[in-house]
């Protein structure tokens, strides 16, 4: 390993970008360092395009100093990734260890798989959904469009044999093995041949990636004889002595699983492992919300990691909102004090010590001891009558994972890193569908208890909204076009609702083309457009004003703002209302998505979909919430969450403090198993330490 020489600080020198405003900090080194603060405040922005960037050599977007940063030293920064991106490999394959065996070992590749480690397989109870029918009959509707043009070559479908009458030999040739005789390739033939790499749900619907049983996810041939002794060895060449241990635990159960099989939290740790095997001694190393979604049992494993690395003289900084995590930190710097236009300040920096003296809500919130008051989880008042329940299989466990919750309550599934918590609420949300077609999506979800009692679910994922320009506030909550009638509208029609959008070329502006900046050539500087003067707008356009403001002007509007202004118009002023609700009463209408921050962006997707008319008897159902959220964001967020819940039902997959000790009922999942569902007010005291510590 290479050994850099560190000065004992970093100095950080009138930072501005995005929101910063003029921010300087000393940044002690071999710390770990946590960057704290609510949601837009300004913590990414520091900590990825100020302190990394020029650390790395990159550019910095409105940087008006060119030596912002004061002995820089080499870094490495790990932003969030919440999907894991459809390669077909196995993590072995991921982290390098089949290339290390056939390079260094002078192994071959398996033929079977190419040296990937899995292979897609066939789900044949998502194929055949009616196997006590006739064949083309047994089918997956998706199915039955495929085979169409097999249907004049073949003979498998001109008798009427019934699937489950079928011998083993008969139904393998029909799925696999094929008959020549019949003119039939096999099912899982035409399937693959039919269906587009690119086609994620149609290949997630009918396969499934396992590991390859010819060298048993490994990749390479012989691989009976390469055990965990050789996966320990390629660690000992890749990471730092003291991580070899800690890492080997977290992935000797894992590396031989296809990477789409690994759940989010384990994917988060398999990215993690791969950065530290590019750390070298005296780096900085910055992570953002590394712990989001974590029980508190494995944030200690990644906290004994970062130890770990501080002991090899790195700098560890997290951007951070889990106390746990904050309290074990070395030293704090806190932005604030609000997000977006209101935030861009650093409020405090310094030690751990200094900082429990530090007066600021957030300050209090974090340094709040979750069991001092029993009264506040005790004292609930929860009696449920009516309960909903679901039976599924989880990930590599045997048997079934039954769980039963109260219907017009907030229950909560927490548990460890897979043990099966958005896989739960995922067949939640399948058990309840409703609609034609309804009964494909549930194959798979077993004694579903209550269906009649739910009207529908609705589904709010983790999946990010889109980061583009043209991707603001008002058009993801689907707004915009009400704006843009009543300025069409104003006019008496004299222009039409489409010029009133900034991205068709009538009305937006000619030189930006409606995005209100431009960008130099490679695309790292932004500017505002001069032309437009960053109002998207042509001059034509811009000109039309309705109560004094051109509709670029009212794109400038803050939510808060934007409900005054539009209070004659009942279903914008709705909308607007959900956003402020969840506490983003200071973003902008036109504010690009690709400027939001994680916490954000986060509450402009549950805004959008709480905000639906729904009525009555929906169960929402939301996985990981708090994800990007200070513990004084989520109070706004468990606010609403609470105000739902008396008419509708309200599930959370989360393990973030806040919403476990918020919710009605506790669900804790350990390894495909329920260990406990109750009520919150009988959650015994070492279950909910293993939950969200002290």
């Amino acid at each position: 390993m290479v050994k850099y020489k560190v000065d004992t600080h970093i100095t950080v020198k009138n930072g501005t970008y995005n929101n910063l405003k003029n921010v300087s900090a000393i940044i002690p080194l071999q710390k770990l360092i946590s960057l704290v603060g609510k949601s837009g405040s300004g913590k990414s922005s520091f900590g990825f395009d100020i302190l990394y960037k020029t650390c790395a050599g990159l550019n910095v977007q409105d940087q008006s100093e060119e030596n912002i940063v004061i002995n820089p030293i080499p870094a490495i920064a790990l932003k969030q990734r919440l999907s894991i991106p459809n390669r077909r490999i196995s993590v072995s394959k991921y982290l390098g260890i089949s290339d290390y065996l056939h390079k260094d070992l002078s192994e071959d590749f398996c033929s079977k798989c190419n040296g990937q480690g899995i292979v897609l397989t066939l789900k044949e109870n998502h194929c055949i959904i009616s196997p006590e029918k006739k064949l083309k009959a047994s089918l997956h509707p998706n199915i039955k469009a495929i085979i169409t043009k097999w249907e004049k070559k073949t003979k498998v479908f001109k008798s009427n044999i019934i699937f489950n009458d079928m011998n083993a030999r008969e139904k393998d040739e029909f799925l696999y093995s094929g008959d020549t005789e019949k003119k039939w390739p096999g099912l899982e033939i035409i399937l693959l041949e039919s269906i587009d790499d690119q086609e994620d749900v149609l290949l997630s619907m009918f396969f499934d990636y396992s590991p390859c049983k010819t060298c048993s996810g490994v990749g390479i041939k012989n691989s009976s004889k390469y055990n965990d002794r050789f996966v320990k060895k390629f660690l000992e060449n890749s990471l730092f002595s003291k991580l070899v241990d800690p890492v080997f635990s977290i992935i000797k159960q894992i590396y031989k699983k296809p990477l789409q099989r690994l759940s989010l939290g384990q994917y988060q740790f398999l990215r993690i492992i791969a950065m530290l095997m590019k750390v070298d001694c005296g780096m900085l190393v910055i992570l953002d919300e590394p712990t989001s979604g974590m029980s508190n049992h494995d944030t200690k494993k990644l906290l004994n990691i970062f130890h770990t690395l501080i002991s090899y003289n790195c700098t560890v900084i997290t951007i951070e909102h889990l106390p746990f995590v904050i309290r074990q930190s070395d030293y704090i710097i806190e932005f604030g004090p609000e997000g977006g236009s209101l935030g861009g300040f650093i409020t405090f920096q310094g030690s751990i010590n200094r900082y429990i003296s530090h007066d600021s809500p957030l300050k209090k919130s974090i340094f709040a001891n979750y069991q001092s008051n029993p009264n506040k989880i005790l004292n609930k008042n929860i009696n449920p009558r009516s309960f909903l329940g679901v039976s599924l299989k989880v990930g590599d466990y045997n048997g079934d994972l039954k769980i039963r919750f109260p219907e017009k309550k907030w229950t909560c599934i927490c548990g460890n890193i897979a043990s099966g918590k958005s896989l739960t609420v995922d067949a939640i949300n399948r058990a309840f569908a409703k609609g034609p077609g309804a009964w494909i999506i549930r194959i798979g979800v077993e004694n579903v208890e209550g269906r009649n009692k739910i009207r529908r679910p609705q589904y709010i994922d983790q999946k990010p909204i889109g980061k583009n320009s043209t991707s603001v506030p008002v058009t993801y909550m689907g707004i915009m076009i009400a704006i843009r009638e009543v300025y069409a509208n104003f006019t008496n029609n004299k222009y039409t609702v489409e010029e009133f959008s900034f991205n068709n070329s009538s009305g937006q502006c000619p030189y930006c083309k409606g995005k209100g900046y431009q960008q130099n050539k490679n695309k790292r500087y932004f500017k505002k457009c001069s032309a437009c003067n960053g109002l998207r707008y042509n001059s034509a356009v811009s000109n039309i004003k309705y109560e004094n403001l051109s509709i670029g002007q009212v794109l400038q509007l803050t939510v808060t703002e934007a409900i005054s202004f539009f209070h004659n118009f009942p279903y914008i002023v709705r909308k607007l209302t959900f956003l402020e609700n969840t506490g983003l009463g200071y973003i902008t209408l036109g504010q690009s998505s690709n400027f939001l921050s994680g916490g954000e962006s986060q509450r402009v997707k549950i805004a959008k979909h709480l905000s639906k008319k729904l009525g009555d008897r929906t169960v929402y159902l939301l996985d990981t919430p708090s994800r990007g959220l200070s513990l004084l964001d989520t109070k706004h967020l468990t606010h609403i969450l609470h105000e739902f819940s008396p008419k509708n039902t309200i599930v959370t997959a989360d393990n973030h403090p806040h919403f476990v000790l918020e919710a009605d009922w506790i669900i804790f999942i350990k390894k495909g198993r329920v260990t406990y569902q109750g009520t919150v007010n009988n959650v015994p005291k070492i279950l909910l330490s293993e939950i969200i510590g002290t």
